[in-house]
C-alpha cells in the first residue's frame, strides 16, 4: 500500500493550497482553526527553515498531512501527524508514517530516533496509536517555551530507520 501513497510538500508557513483548511478542520475538528492559523501565520514553534510538512495523498485525493522537523543533532520530531476519519483503519497512516521517517532519514542522516510530543491529557487518544508506530515513553517531559501551559508533554522515542525490508541504515 505505500506505494499508493503520496506526499506533496507544503509550505511550512503563509500562502497554503485551498485544500488544507478543511482537510485540517477535518483530522482535528476541536483544533482545526488554531493549527490552520499557525500553518497560516506561523507560531513560536515553526521553522521554515527546518521544518517540512506535507499533505497526504491516496489515490488522487487528500487524506491527511504529515511532517517532520529537526529536533537535536540526534533525532528529528514527528508532526501534524493525523488522516481523515474515512480514512482510517486502512493502513495508510502507517504507510504515510514509514514515507515520511524514509524523507527524514535521508534528509538527516546522523539522525537516529524520531520523537513525537504528546501531551498528558491528551494520553488516552494519542499513546496507542503512536505505541503501534514504535514509539516509547522513557519517562521525559519536554520543556520547551512554545508549548502550551497546563498539560505535561511527554517526549516519546521511536527508531528513525524502519525494520521493514527496503530501508538502509
Amino acid at each position: 500500500m505505500n506505494s499508493a501513497i503520496e506526499l506533496e510538500a507544503l509550505p511550512p508557513v503563509g500562502n497554503q493550497p485551498a485544500y488544507l483548511a478543511p482537510l485540517v478542520r477535518a483530522i482535528w475538528p476541536k483544533r482545526g482553526d488554531e493549527i490552520n492559523a499557525l500553518f497560516q501565520d506561523g507560531g513560536s514553534d515553526i521553522n521554515a527553515s527546518a521544518d517540512h510538512p506535507f499533505a497526504i495523498k491516496f489515490e488522487g485525493e487528500y487524506i491527511g498531512i504529515t511532517g517532520f522537523y529537526r529536533y537535536d543533532d540526534a533525532a528529528v520530531g514527528s508532526c501534524w501527524h493525523g488522516i481523515t476519519p474515512s480514512m482510517r483503519g486502512r493502513g495508510l497512516s502507517r504507510a504515510a508514517f514509514d514515507a515520511v521517517r524514509l524523507l527524514a532519514a535521508n534528509k538527516y542522516p546522523g539522525a537516529q530516533e524520531i520523537i513525537e510530543l504528546i501531551p498528558s491529557d491528551r494520553d488516552t487518544d494519542l499513546v496507542p496509536y503512536f505505541s503501534k508506530l514504535g514509539f516509547r515513553h522513557l519517562g521525559e517531559i519536554a520543556r520547551f517555551d512554545y508549548l502550551p501551559k497546563g498539560p505535561a508533554w511527554r517526549i516519546y522515542r521511536a527508531p528513525l530507520r524502519s525494520p521493514n525490508a527496503g530501508e538502509s541504515s
